[in-house]
């Protein structure tokens, strides 16, 4: 029976171990001092470096994304992105453009650019379609327009792969059909 119940939920250590190998490490040491002690390891993310790793140890079915960004001084490296369920994209800014991603820091000179390479329009319509179907096992019928799927669509008054991304948040529905049925039209001023 064990003398005590330890929980061991570290973030890492920045630049040299992972909150998961620090977890392990304090784990280790621990039962070398009380081998009898039950020990429950659970590696913390603060939203900073090893949240990707974190999150994804906890949501089974989560899809890494490889992408190739611009790290905080403008050279290219390969990073990526956690895609939980259907249409949640979850971005870790440390791997993208952090202090990991340089070889000498230069703090004047660092930029976040790679965020905003990290995903592109493609890919964010593909979360709240074709990747919802498939999550919700329908993509056979619905996510895509095709011959014999559902008639779902949404009418756009731009057409936002030919505008700036600057400006997407302005384009605005016009009408909204589901299984063939008009389920919303935008009252005309």
């Amino acid at each position: 029976m064990p003398v005590a119940k330890i929980l061991i939920a570290p973030d890492s250590f920045k630049g040299s171990a992972t909150s998961a190998q620090v977890a392990k490490a304090l784990a280790d040491g621990w039962k070398i001092s009380r081998p009898n002690d039950e020990i429950v390891i659970a590696p913390f993310a603060d939203g900073g470096e090893g949240t990707l790793d974190c999150i994804e140890s906890v949501t089974p079915g989560s899809v890494r994304i490889p992408i190739t960004v611009q790290g905080a001084t403008g050279i290219e490296h390969q990073s990526s992105w956690l895609l939980v369920g259907s249409d949640t994209a979850v971005i870790e800014m440390a791997t993208l453009c952090g202090i990991t991603t340089v070889a000498q820091l230069d703090p004047l000179g660092a930029h976040s650019y790679g965020l905003g390479q990290a995903i592109n329009l493609r890919q964010a319509i593909d979360m709240f379609t074709i990747n919802a179907a498939r999550r919700l096992g329908i993509a056979e019928n619905a996510g895509s327009i095709s011959v014999g799927k559902y008639a779902d669509f949404i009418i756009l008054d731009q057409n936002p792969f030919q505008i700036p991304v600057t400006e997407l948040h302005k384009v605005q529905p016009f009408e909204t059909w589901i299984a063939g049925e008009k389920v919303f039209e935008r009252v005309k001023p």
